[in-house]
């Protein structure tokens, strides 16, 4: 390929660029084929950086970034909760199947007339025993992971 230059490009691209029209370079560029390509290509890489520049995207406001940390914030609190209910719903289930087979067991080796009085006194007093604590450990496992990820979302 013949590399041919112009002495008159560079002032065409500074003419280009600026936008002012330089007397008697139209007419140079309608008869020097190097700076009618130079002309073209400058024109369509100029039209293609405002292009570029209309679409690119501004940095996001404070208000959106502020919805999005509370999003965050609340999706940690859900995902925290739902574990916790997920294990208090695991400590009921062991609770009912234990006091089920007590109570199988207590009927099993009662006389059918004794069996509400052996429920009544026998399984009163460690069934509530049993709901106290599993709910007094529910409620510290809340307030140890409701800090804990207090101190994450402050850090961050």
């Amino acid at each position: 390929m013949d590399q041919i230059q112009c002495g008159r490009e560079s002032k065409l691209i500074a003419a280009i660029l600026s936008g002012v029209e330089i007397s008697g370079l139209n007419a140079h560029v309608e008869h020097c084929p190097t700076c009618k390509e130079t002309r073209r290509v400058a024109r369509f890489m100029t039209q293609y950086a405002e292009a570029i520049e209309a679409q690119r995207d501004e940095p996001p406001i404070a208000n959106w970034i502020w919805i999005r940390a509370q999003k965050q914030r609340r999706a940690l609190a859900l995902k925290r909760v739902k574990r916790t209910l997920f294990l208090m719903w695991c400590l009921g289930a062991m609770y009912a199947a234990a006091l089920t087979l007590w109570c199988a067991q207590a009927w099993w080796h009662a006389q059918s007339s004794e069996i509400m009085v052996t429920l009544a006194s026998k399984a009163v007093v460690p069934g509530t025993a049993a709901l106290v604590v599993v709910v007094a450990l529910g409620i510290c496992f809340l307030l140890s992971s409701g800090r804990q990820s207090d101190d994450k979302i402050a850090s961050t």
